[in-house]
């Protein structure tokens, strides 16, 4: 009877360690896929970043260069309305 019972339990913990190992399975492939997307994720946003940069480059040059010209025509603008005004 004793042998039964023992073969009977082991039967039982077979079945659940066989439904452990497929949970675990499942378990593990989702976060292999989910480390494979948030790669890809990342790998999209920084590639796009750069490619907006490289993109838009040219135009930063012409503010850069814009930004160049007008400044010091602006401080002479303030230096002339400082001499005409009253003090």
């Amino acid at each position: 009877m004793a042998y039964g019972d023992d073969h009977q339990a082991l039967r039982e913990l077979r079945d659940l360690v066989e439904e452990n190992n497929k949970i675990l399975r499942g378990l593990r492939r989702t976060a292999r896929w989910t480390s494979f997307f948030s790669f890809i994720k990342w790998l999209v946003i920084l590639g796009s970043i750069f490619a907006s940069y490289y993109y838009l480059q040219p135009y930063f040059d012409s503010l850069k260069t814009a930004s160049e010209t007008v400044v010091p025509s602006l401080n002479q603008a303030m230096e002339l309305l400082k001499n005409l005004s009253p003090r």
